[in-house]
């Protein structure tokens, strides 16, 4: 199912007739069919955390609302805060006001401030747009005094399931340059025109009458059909959560999730690194999830390091600059995605004999889809046999051991990492709860005086190699 729908552009400007026109699909068979949730689904949702957790993702991620966070802290973006009847402020996305009328390049209007939602959220879905409207148009025409010519705005409906909501969008498009409509709830709009097609003096009158437009370029059945498919689609979603089939619910919601992140364009709305967002985002879906998507399909991720491993490598390669990278055992890639993306001057080279066959090439599918893959080098081969292969030619910053879960697999792997090892290099070893593994990084705490543990994770054992090897041929401490 495609998840966006993009609206015809505008050549001419808009002709309206002020009186209100039904559109029979919209307000019959979708605020019937589609009021979000039914009330099994909210029951099953308030008790089920991880169901509720999945939830707030989806809305997190997928949702314009994603963009709204990255940029938060940086007050590149303004939105709109009503704090009484058509009475507002225009804050920064970072929460400080906007003193005097400035032109921005980013207005988001994706959160319902309290007071409005102390007046809708005891109403039903579609009753709760009837109010939020005269808002929705009060905010376009505020955005002539606060967008400037080329940015972009960011709108969200609570649900779609009246006619009027279909003129509303339909008079975006003779605001801006291109407006795709995602998910069947959130607008993205990119390139403002200002007063080209409409005034911001029409769209004043239009807050306390109603209208329709009669040079609109869509077709009104066309977008009711694919809301309508859309609403279906996440009908047939929360069946599975009601028949208790959980893997099923979050393989779809992953996969709409996935498919959201493909139709915004993070670039034009924000100028943050498109990859730098998509990185976040996979990052958000493979923890929370635990999913991944490859080759066009949504696969089931079970075996990983968690973000608590992921951030803490992260910190450890800014902390250190590291640039050479080692990594034993790759599977999903997704070791391989927090090393790459922790910075643009890293490389790595990823030991797995199973990537191409018990793996089948997750790991490099995860690198391809964040564009890290040509700072990326597989070797399939037994560690033990292609670690010694580099010696010759290799010196690492940084490497990762996460392969073969043994005593003597971890010290072999370990023993050639450290060789491999610049001075005052870190090697990371994954699973330290482990028996064998923690049985090993024991005996590497009491044997390799030469090596220092570093604070870390509990699941994690971290090594710094701070000085040489000068043990003598029979060294030998109890552990």
């Amino acid at each position: 199912m495609d998840t966006a729908y993009i609206f015809n552009s505008q050549n001419e400007a808009i002709q309206l007739d002020y009186k209100h026109t039904t559109h029979d699909s919209i307000d019959k068979n979708i605020s019937t069919a589609f009021p979000v949730f039914t009330s099994k689904v909210k029951k099953y949702v308030t008790n089920d955390t991880f169901i509720q957790k999945i939830l707030h993702l989806n809305y997190k991620i997928a949702t314009t609302n994603y963009l709204f966070l990255l940029m938060k802290n940086n007050g590149k973006c303004i939105y709109i805060h009503y704090y009484e009847d058509m009475k507002y402020n225009i804050l920064h996305c970072n929460n400080t006001i906007v003193d005097t009328p400035t032109l921005f390049g980013w207005f988001i209007d994706v959160e319902v401030s309290p007071y409005l939602y102390s007046i809708i959220k005891d109403l039903p879905y579609c009753d709760r747009e009837i109010v939020m409207y005269k808002y929705n148009l009060k905010t376009l025409s505020i955005l002539f005094d606060y967008l400037e010519i080329g940015g972009n705005f960011l709108h969200s409906f609570i649900v779609i399931c009246k006619s009027f909501q279909l003129e509303y969008m339909y008079l975006l498009t003779f605001m801006f340059k291109k407006v795709v409509l995602v998910d069947g709830q959130f607008v993205c709009c990119y390139e403002f025109l200002g007063n080209t097609y409409i005034s911001q003096e029409e769209i004043i009158k239009l807050i306390h009458k109603p209208f329709t437009i009669t040079n609109k370029k869509n077709d009104p059945v066309e977008l009711t059909h694919h809301i309508e498919d859309v609403y279906k689609y996440y009908i047939k979603v929360n069946g599975y959560l009601l028949k208790g089939d959980t893997d099923k619910y979050i393989d779809a919601m992953a996969f709409s999730i996935y498919k959201k992140i493909m139709n915004i364009d993070y670039v034009r709305l924000s100028h943050i690194d498109n990859n730098d967002v998509n990185i976040q985002v996979y990052k958000l879906l493979i923890d929370v999830l635990k999913r991944t998507y490859s080759n066009g399909k949504i696969i089931k991720v079970n075996s990983a390091i968690k973000s608590q491993e992921g951030n803490f490598i992260d910190e450890i390669i800014q902390r250190y600059q590291c640039k050479s990278c080692l990594e034993v055992g790759m599977a999903f890639g997704v070791s391989a995605m927090y090393i790459l993306s922790s910075s643009k001057d890293t490389t790595l080279i990823s030991i797995d004999p199973f990537q191409s066959t018990q793996w089948n090439n997750y790991g490099i599918n995860l690198l391809k889809m964040i564009k890290t893959i040509s700072r990326h080098t597989l070797i399939e081969e037994k560690s033990f046999i292609a670690l010694p292969k580099l010696l010759d030619k290799h010196k690492f910053d940084f490497i990762f051991i996460d392969g073969w879960h043994t005593f003597d697999y971890t010290l072999i792997d370990f023993f050639y990492s450290l060789e491999l090892l610049k001075d005052d290099g870190i090697i990371i070893i994954d699973d330290a709860l482990h028996k064998g593994v923690g049985k090993c990084v024991k005996y590497i705490e009491t044997n390799y005086p030469h090596c220092r543990k570093l604070v870390s994770p509990s699941t994690v054992a971290c090594f710094k190699k701070v000085k040489k090897d000068t043990r003598d041929w029979n060294f030998h401490v109890n552990f």
